[in-house]
């Protein structure tokens, strides 16, 4: 299953999370977080907020283009250009928001719902509890310090979707995608 990814919602959906933060978020954690409610609205809705693709890296699952947004030393052909309007790059491994006023409007209130209740439930939480949180979920591979794939269906079994479901959201999924390629 693969989602289309939008730059640009993806880095609202981001940014929204930073700030519910006060502005500024660690990157280890954020890249947990948003690992988190895209987890969430995919079990709860058969579809992921920001379209990332998922990997299993040795620090936990990561949401794999907005992780390379980060990046510093990355090449900016390969990332997106909004990304800087809305946050700055990992400065000693954190986050920031470029402005304290920005647009969601590519969001939907049941997403910035799931964001924010993503923040409250883990927002407490010590960084080493929050890495086991991430690190025993039932998708997650220990990668030996490389990287892998995680398929979304695998999020979807684990949760107890059944076959059925699981075709039908590959399906909206792959509907999305070729729509979104159409409308650019």
């Amino acid at each position: 299953m693969e989602f289309s990814y939008n730059p640009r919602k993806a880095t609202q959906a981001v940014a929204y999370l930073v700030s519910l933060s006060g502005g500024s978020m660690d990157l280890w954690r954020m890249l947990k977080l948003v690992y988190l409610f895209d987890r969430a609205c995919l079990i709860a809705s058969g579809a992921s907020i920001t379209g990332d693709s998922l990997d299993s890296l040795p620090f936990g699952p990561t949401p794999s283009r907005i992780y390379d947004n980060t990046k510093a030393e990355r090449d900016d052909r390969h990332k997106d250009k909004v990304w800087r309007e809305y946050l700055t790059e990992s400065i000693n491994n954190e986050v920031r928001l470029q402005k304290a006023v920005f647009a969601t409007n590519e969001l939907s209130q049941f997403e910035r719902d799931i964001i924010k209740r993503t923040w409250q439930e883990y927002a407490n939480c010590p960084t080493d509890e929050l890495w086991k949180v991430v690190h025993s979920l039932p998708e997650y591979r220990d990668p030996q310090g490389s990287s892998s794939s995680i398929d979304p269906e695998q999020i979807l079994r684990a949760a107890d979707w059944t076959p059925e479901e699981i075709k039908n959201a590959s399906r909206d999924a792959q509907r999305e995608k070729i729509l979104n390629q159409l409308c650019r």
